[in-house]
């Protein structure tokens, strides 16, 4: 099944700000026990935690997208070059 590209990534806690009743900050990175090991069954997990994750989701996915347009502007380039080689041979026989 083929896929269609979404318009739009999954934003989620890009801006820092504090909030809650004790003004904690929306994102924290998790310990590292709990990023090697995830939530326990029946665990809830933390805002902040929660946002953090979703925030490099987003970050990351945008990254490769930027990434995958850039190399197919590449390979573009690299078609057009090829196709101009081509016909110029073609030409020389």
């Amino acid at each position: 099944m083929p896929f269609t590209k979404p318009d739009k990534l999954p934003e989620l806690a890009t801006l820092d700000v504090n909030n809650g009743i004790l003004g904690a900050p929306n994102v924290q990175e998790p310990p590292t026990g709990l990023k090697q090991n995830g939530w326990n069954f029946g665990q809830k997990p933390e805002r902040e935690f929660f946002n953090w994750f979703g925030r490099y989701y987003y970050l990351w996915l945008g990254w490769f997208d930027q990434e995958v347009d850039t190399l197919k502007t590449k390979v573009s380039a690299i078609e057009v070059k090829t196709s101009n080689a081509r016909s110029y041979f073609k030409n020389q026989i």
